[in-house]
């Protein structure tokens, strides 16, 4: 990290993150259950325990691996310059900024199993990540203060986000199987106890893909947006708004 104080009006932060996120439970919340781009946020209620093979892959191996929101490498800078105007006290000019690089997230196929439960087809991570997301925010901001002691001030804020609009991809459709389709129990064996056993030892991924077979084989089954990107980063966007500080 580099921070430096008001030096001639400017001040400058840098900072750089190394870390590594790995395991098999993401935490209360559950990235991996991708409910309209944002996963399940609602703390505690995912499907991490709701049956014995939660924690497997369909190979049969142990779920174990770069978790979603791994970012392994994360720079951020942001500075102000502040335009003081001749030295009057009662009106100042500031001009920020705010830029962030970091490294894409690991991204995993996943298949629906019993009571539509997602587990990895083979192993975490197996798609590699998305891109790498870059975004640069601006701020203007003028302020007038004003009143004894100059104790209340007006400010007038401009702000622009993702002012290159950047149109990164922040995530694929992951979901090998037709959105419909669900892998239950009895494709393997009619008592869930014998299936599970099944699955978390030599797993089930070979009769998983002579079911769903291939877009060309079996285009009922497949998921036809399979890998394709779904959602994107944010479009610019402009703010105007006013503030009435005491």
């Amino acid at each position: 990290m580099f921070v430096t104080r008001f030096v001639n009006n400017f001040s400058l932060n840098l900072n750089y993150t190394l870390s590594r996120l790995v395991g098999t439970f993401s935490g209360l919340a559950n990235p991996d259950e991708a409910v309209g781009g944002v996963g399940r946020n609602s703390p505690g209620v995912n499907r991490y325990f709701d049956q014995p093979f939660v924690g497997f892959t369909a190979a049969g191996n142990v779920d174990r691996g770069l978790l979603p929101l791994d970012r392994t490498h994360v720079f951020k800078a942001s500075g102000t310059y502040n335009f003081d105007w001749w030295k009057n006290k009662n009106s100042s000019t500031d001009l920020s900024f705010f830029t962030t690089l970091q490294s894409g997230t690991p991204e995993t196929t996943f298949v629906t199993t019993y009571g539509q439960i997602v587990i990895p087809l083979t192993k975490r991570g197996d798609l590699g990540r998305t891109e790498m997301f870059s975004q640069t925010d601006l701020n203007l901001t003028q302020r007038y203060r004003f009143g004894r002691d100059n104790r209340f001030s007006m400010a007038f804020d401009f702000n622009v986000l993702n002012v290159f609009n950047e149109n990164n991809v922040i995530q694929h459709n992951t979901q090998y199987d037709g959105i419909d389709w669900n892998f239950e129990y009895t494709d393997v064996s009619p008592n869930i106890v014998d299936a599970v056993n099944i699955l978390t030892t030599r797993g089930i991924i070979d009769r998983i893909r002579a079911t769903q077979g291939t877009p060309q084989s079996n285009p009922g089954n497949f998921n036809a947006g399979y890998l394709y990107p779904q959602f994107f980063q944010a479009p610019r966007a402009i703010r105007f708004d006013f503030r009435f500080i005491f």
